[in-house]
């Protein structure tokens, strides 16, 4: 793929409860140097985020699409499940209740999901800047051995394991088919707020 083909694109979405920095997970993914803002605002529907990476000399796109953690877009945000190359469920290492409320958010996209060709998924502790941690890594653990997937920890406030979220991601989904050609055929008519989540 590095003799001038088209990149393979991948469709990848963030699911979890709200204020767990889903938003922020991805801007820092997508720009490195992103910064926190100072205070904290919800994603309303759905946003969108393209990140490019290399893998063994080929070029992977992935069209992230950023959902909302309120219930109440839930009816939105399933209408990205469908057809995901990977998800990522997102939790907030300082807040138990966010990993508690895991289960419910991993029921809801496996009701939705193409079952015929099942998403990459990955578990994901966030804010491990964090010194009131609730969550422990052996706990985190124990849930991603129940449901079969990969854990890990990151911060979007220091960067740290965003990059080696990414790139285990990337690595995974370059062993596979893109389920759809292109990311962005729902982008319109959808709600967005570029604020961080």
């Amino acid at each position: 793929m590095g003799d001038g083909t088209e990149p393979r694109s991948f469709k990848v979405i963030t699911v979890g409860p709200p204020a767990v920095g889903k938003t922020c997970l991805i801007m820092k993914g997508v720009n490195p140097d992103f910064t926190l803002p100072p205070t904290y605002m919800c994603t309303l529907g759905v946003d969108f985020k393209v990140k490019t990476a290399m893998h063994q000399g080929s070029v992977v796109k992935l069209h992230i699409w950023d959902t909302a953690g309120q219930e109440r877009f839930l009816h939105i945000n399933r209408m990205y499940y469908r057809d995901s190359d990977a998800v990522f469920f997102v939790f907030d290492l300082a807040d138990r209740m966010t990993f508690d409320k895991l289960d419910f958010f991993w029921q809801d996209f496996k009701e939705y999901e193409n079952a015929d060709r099942p998403a990459v998924k990955l578990i994901v502790g966030n804010k491990s800047d964090r010194k009131e941690r609730e969550v422990s890594k052996q706990q985190a653990e124990a849930l991603a051995a129940r449901l079969g997937v990969n854990y890990m920890e990151t911060s979007a406030r220091s960067g740290d394991g965003i990059p080696q979220l990414f790139d285990a991601l990337v690595a995974r989904l370059a062993g596979t088919k893109p389920a759809t050609a292109q990311g962005e055929s729902l982008v319109k008519g959808m709600k967005q707020n570029r604020s961080c989540c």
